[in-house]
């Protein structure tokens, strides 16, 4: 293999690498407009939510799937929670890695 071959084959893996950590990160932050942006006009998302293709419905589908403003640090995740009592069990919908998780959490004391 040539070497321009090899430098070629190293950056495709690398933009792999990057793209798929853009998906997981979009997603995780529910910014379903970049999260479909990643798709091509003709790219198919085929999962639990049903399938879309192209950018545009993907992100309508994710928006009525799994809905709620993007969450980029800690005080979009408080915003989201209200102001439970300590000690309230609580059920979220998340997306991590994506794919949709459903979690049991308890309402812990926000620290100053």
């Amino acid at each position: 293999m040539s070497s321009e071959a090899r430098l070629q084959r190293l950056e495709d893996i690398e933009s792999i690498r990057r793209l798929l950590t853009d998906y997981g990160r979009d997603l995780d932050r529910r910014d379903f407009k970049a999260y479909s942006e990643l798709f091509a006009a003709d790219g198919v998302w085929d999962g639990g939510f049903g399938a879309a293709k192209g950018p545009a419905e993907i992100q309508a589908m994710m928006e009525k799937s799994i809905g709620g403003e993007p969450i980029a640090d800690a005080d979009d995740v408080h915003a989201q929670l209200g102001a439970g009592t300590v000690g309230q069990r609580l059920t979220i919908d998340v997306v991590r890695g994506g794919a949709p998780r459903r979690l049991e959490i308890v309402v812990g004391e926000r620290p100053e």
